[in-house]
């Protein structure tokens, strides 16, 4: 695709937001004669800044980061979460453990504009590129969390369970918009998670061509509701889009060691991923699929040891297949109900080694070499459908993709003390 040079060049955008987080967990435990109680709690607090610039340090404006001509943001957001459970793992007979479990959380945010004093001279300047439309405010937010896991052995090599929970967290926050920036504090709510899931598992050792064979096959589905979908734009405007996606899919996977000397393995996924709800820009677009989730990946491989004068090595060879995604599309800031970025399938060896080293201070020394995507395949990791924001108003309706790595080479040196 080629593109032509804009006569007015898009502005420059400084993006240095920060953030960071620390906290700890305090539990006990306790055995009674049928159960295994655990107690605890813990506590995150984290900070949040949305620092951003955007400017032209083109005639007129010779602008620049320290001040912005364009849009322009320093926002902080303090989270303190407070959380207490409760879990006790029941044993009522030997092959059965059901292990019910509560939550309760208490988030508390503090929102604090700070771009005025981030950018004293574009607020006297630009005034109405400073993005912090709302004043300072807080909200406390609680939930309770309940959840089961139930775990069922009728015979030495089948174990059936399935589980139910339910976890919450606090919106996104960021951007030119959002919580507290553009929604007051007041409308903010929870975001919530509902999982159902329920499989079995099958474990041989030794029974005829079987020998270390791990079965394991799960349906699950989870809806995360009452989601706040941010849209960032490339001149630094923030579009709100609200939602509830469901998520369904079937896991596979399997592994065996068919001699001693080869481990096998494979597992494979089927996804289906649709929005219930999705309204942005006034509009309702219920039943479009979630953008960039693959309906179908697949991994099968096998890798080898062999001892070869006294060293180890492990030949490895595994394909992965990727299948199709829906994409975005910026127009309609909304996912495509039609347009999927291709599926893709790569080849990928390695070798790997182990040396013994006889010094008195080196056990063995590593080398490992991958090659990755060993066939050069082309294709395109992440697409979306342009705007024409990013490269012009000729790019509007143009796809726009991130390439995957091409053949890829890694070689590495270890050593064990």
């Amino acid at each position: 695709m080629c593109l032509t040079p804009l006569a007015h060049p898009i502005p420059t955008s400084t993006t240095t937001p920060h953030s960071y987080d620390y906290g700890d967990k305090l539990w006990f435990n306790a055995k009674l004669p049928w159960n295994k109680i655990a107690i605890g709690g813990y506590f995150i607090n984290s900070r949040d800044n949305t620092r951003n610039a955007f400017f032209s340090e083109y005639p007129p404006y010779n602008a620049n980061r320290f001040v912005p001509n364009d849009k322009y943001r320093s926002n902080f957001l303090d989270v303190t979460n407070l959380a207490a459970f409760f879990q006790d793992s029941i044993h009522p007979v030997h092959s059965l453990t059901i292990t019910p479990g509560v939550r309760v959380e208490e988030f508390q945010l503090n929102y604090t504009p700070f771009t005025t004093e981030t950018y004293p001279e574009a607020s006297k300047l630009y005034p109405k590129g400073n993005q912090a439309k709302l004043p300072a405010d807080s909200r406390s937010l609680s939930a309770v969390e309940p959840s089961v896991n139930i775990n069922w052995r009728p015979l030495s090599h089948l174990a059936l369970f399935a589980s139910y929970g339910v976890a919450y967290q606090t919106p996104s926050f960021g951007g030119g918009g959002g919580p507290f920036q553009d929604i007051p504090g007041s409308s903010i709510s929870l975001e919530k998670g509902q999982n159902y899931q329920a499989g079995f598992k099958v474990h041989f050792r030794h029974e005829g061509f079987l020998h270390h064979f791990l079965f394991s096959a799960n349906w699950y589905f989870t809806r995360f509701s009452d989601q706040y979908l941010p849209i960032t734009e490339t001149n630094g405007d923030v579009i709100n889009a609200f939602g509830t996606s469901d998520y369904q899919g079937v896991n596979l996977y399997a592994v065996d060691d068919p001699v001693y000397w080869l481990h096998t393995f494979a597992n494979l996924s089927f996804e289906q991923a649709h929005f219930s709800n999705y309204a942005v820009k006034g509009k309702n677009y219920a039943g479009l699929p979630v953008a960039n989730i693959p309906d179908c990946t697949f991994k099968i491989g096998a890798y080898a040891k062999e001892y070869v004068m006294g060293m180890l090595l492990q030949p490895r060879i595994w394909v992965q297949y990727t299948g199709p995604q829906a994409l975005y599309d910026n127009i309609a800031k909304a996912p495509s109900a039609t347009a999927k970025l291709p599926a893709y399938t790569l080849l990928n060896i390695a070798l790997h080694s182990k040396i013994p080293v006889h010094l008195p201070w080196f056990r063995n020394v590593g080398v490992d070499l991958d090659v990755l995507n060993l066939l050069g395949n082309r294709y395109n990791s992440y697409e979306y459908i342009s705007d024409g924001g990013t490269f012009g108003p000729s790019t509007k309706g143009d796809l726009i993709g991130l390439p995957g790595a091409p053949r890829t080479v890694y070689a590495s040196l270890t050593a064990n003390f």
